[in-house]
């Protein structure tokens, strides 16, 4: 399996699955999935800051869960990761994992510049 990767060469986006979404659909269709995919993200993603201000792990745990399924369909490899990691501690751990939520906001950021300048998407943070 093919993938983009980030500036530490791990796997950041699906090849594969990126090229099954750009064969299925138009090129207007494709920018529309991956910007409702970066918006939706980004929603979750201030969710789960409020969330830790709070100390709310059932909600972090939830919002995680929600994240990992969207970057899983899209193919965003390391945002299902880390979001399986946070979804993970929250619930087995009943803790908040500060750190991962910091690298879970890095890597967000690193891909939206991924898919901006594969696709010349105009998504703004």
């Amino acid at each position: 399996m093919s993938t983009f990767e980030d500036s530490k060469s791990e796997p950041m986006l699906d090849s594969q699955l990126d090229e099954d979404i750009v064969s299925h659909f138009s090129p207007q269709q494709t920018l529309t999935y991956f910007n409702l995919y970066l918006k939706n993200a980004a929603v979750v993603i201030e969710g789960m800051a409020r969330d830790f201000q709070y100390n709310d792990i059932e909600s972090i745990r939830a919002r995680a869960h929600k994240l990992k399924g969207s970057s899983m369909v899209v193919g965003a490899i390391k945002m299902r990761e880390i979001a399986a990691e946070i979804e993970k501690n929250a619930k087995e751990n009943g803790k908040a994992d500060a750190e991962k939520f910091e690298h879970l906001k890095e890597q967000f950021t690193q891909l939206v510049s991924l898919l901006k300048s594969r696709y010349n998407i105009n998504f703004v943070q």
